[in-house]
């Protein structure tokens, strides 16, 4: 089951809690588009486009293809596709394969990097979650 962020009501008081993480589980398929404020795990299978204010963490059991942007990427299974990111780790056992553009990049022991990268000369920032926003850097700068 697929659990997508919302935010968490208060008990009792009208201040906002933590928001939700989005959650693809391991006997899930999604294809589409996913805009969160919140982190990102998946340990399913997912097909399309994700922009996440905080981390997308692809599980050892996740498979993934599409692009991806995000603060930081941690990669423990397989991710093809874009990646834009402030920080990626591919964690040992993790696979990539693809285009990457990234600040900083932490590869473990036997963790897989095939495609080109580029390193990003300032910060991305995930501008908003109406569509309307972009994906702000200065790679061509």
């Amino acid at each position: 089951m697929a659990i997508f962020s919302a935010e968490k009501e208060s008990s009792g008081n009208n201040s906002k809690s933590e928001l939700t993480p989005t959650v693809i589980g391991n006997c899930d398929t999604v294809v589409g588009e996913i805009r969160s404020e919140t982190d990102v795990f998946i340990d399913g299978k997912f097909k399309g486009d994700i922009y996440a204010k905080k981390t997308i963490s692809v599980i050892t059991g996740g498979n993934v293809d599409g692009t991806f942007n995000a603060d930081k990427m941690v990669i423990s299974g397989k991710v093809q596709g874009v990646v834009r990111a402030n920080q990626v780790v591919i964690k040992s056992g993790g696979y990539f394969e693809g285009e990457m553009a990234y600040r900083i990049l932490i590869i473990e022991e036997n963790g897989w990097f095939e495609g080109n990268c580029t390193l990003l000369k300032e910060d991305i920032i995930i501008e908003d979650r109406t569509g309307s926003g972009s994906t702000k850097d200065a790679a061509s700068a």
